[in-house]
């Protein structure tokens, strides 16, 4: 199963397309390892990512340098976002092609 797909299992993320920092916080210990299991950013085990630490650093890095650059920064709604996993032989049917959005200056 890909990650795109287990981040998406309502049983553990109910409304998974909705940013909710706060499903992490102030939950139930059987919440929250149910959450802890089906969210794999980096993969798990023998197979995880090796430069997972260099990405995390990189991450930190860009999105520090996005809100030091940027004074406001608009945020697209879910459904002008959308992920295809070419690197699963699953493709949910509901799915459209990756597409970006630009901005007027």
């Amino acid at each position: 199963m890909s990650s795109y797909g287990m981040h998406r299992n309502k049983e553990a993320f109910p409304e998974p397309d909705k940013f909710d920092p706060w499903r992490w916080i102030d939950q139930p210990a059987d919440v929250l390892r149910l959450r802890e299991k089906c969210f794999v950013p980096f993969g798990r085990g023998s197979r995880s990512c090796l430069g997972q630490n260099l990405a995390a650093c990189e991450l930190f890095v860009a999105l520090g340098t996005l809100f030091r650059r940027f004074e406001t920064l608009e945020t697209p709604t879910v459904e002008d976002m959308s992920y295809v996993d070419y690197f699963n032989i699953f493709h949910a049917a509901e799915v459209p092609p990756l597409k970006t959005v630009t901005g007027t200056a």
